[in-house]
């Protein structure tokens, strides 16, 4: 049984119940997985990875598992790490699933030739395609080629609705819109803005969207949206001390009141 404890986004609470839930059902592993996810979403990736690797010993076929040590590792910087990890998992024939995993190692490692072989892996593969052409697209605006970083969102986008993967969809519009505001196209924001506000958003695809407006100079729909977001997630802590205040931050700015 698996114990859904996130869905309100209060981690305190979550940490908490999660730690009870291991003192008295020791052999129980849902308890360690969403407690490592509560350690993850904090930044206590040391601590995350503790649990993870509670989770593999009763679950060492979980690619899912694999997955999040190895993300974890890549975000101390250990890159060894994650490839052995990576090298594991590819042994127990789990690799397929973690082409997201391998592309992030390349990156990390500056290997453009091995990241466009797993991205090339992922072709047809539904689910997968969308995420690594999302990938690339982050990468090509990391190096500043903006205009090849547009056209892979939009193909990213395109995967993820022929998957019917509608809310994912929604947020590769809102990445490309939030991209766009931040190299200072707003005309290009507004109008990937626009295309993700038909799907359904979520907490992380609605901060993207608001911060994108924000950034795009749109003031007063960025301010709607941000109250709109913090009333429909009172309790996530994410919210209420991350996106929130980055948001009200932003918006601060853009009046030149910087002391707020």
């Amino acid at each position: 049984t698996e114990f859904n404890l996130l869905n309100s986004g209060d981690l305190v609470k979550a940490r908490r119940i999660s730690e009870v839930g291991i003192q008295t059902y020791s052999r129980e592993p849902g308890f360690h997985v969403d407690l490592g996810s509560v350690f993850y979403s904090l930044g206590q990736y040391e601590d995350g990875i503790r649990e993870e690797r509670v989770v593999l010993r009763a679950r060492p076929t979980s690619s899912w598992v694999y997955r999040q040590l190895i993300l974890g590792n890549l975000l101390l910087n250990r890159i060894e790490d994650a490839e052995a990890l990576a090298k594991d998992a590819e042994a127990k024939g789990l690799d397929s699933p973690l082409l997201d995993m391998r592309y992030a190692i390349a990156f990390y490692r500056d290997d453009p030739v091995e990241m466009a072989r797993q991205a090339a892996r992922a072709t047809g593969v539904p689910g997968t395609e969308d995420l690594l052409l999302a990938m690339e697209a982050d990468s090509a605006a990391y190096v500043g080629h903006l205009g090849e970083a547009r056209q892979l969102s939009r193909r990213a986008a395109d995967s993820a609705e022929r998957a019917q993967e509608k809310e994912t969809a929604a947020g590769y519009y809102a990445v490309g819109a939030l991209r766009d505001a931040l190299f200072g196209d707003t005309a290009k924001a507004r109008r990937e803005i626009a295309a993700a506000k038909p799907h359904p958003r979520g907490r992380d695809v609605e901060y993207a969207l608001v911060l994108a407006l924000a950034y795009a100079g749109e003031e007063s729909r960025a301010r709607a949206l941000a109250d709109d977001l913090e009333k429909r997630f009172p309790d996530d802590t994410i919210v209420r001390f991350n996106y929130g205040p980055v948001l009200r931050a932003k918006l601060a700015l853009l009046h030149s009141k910087p002391q707020e």
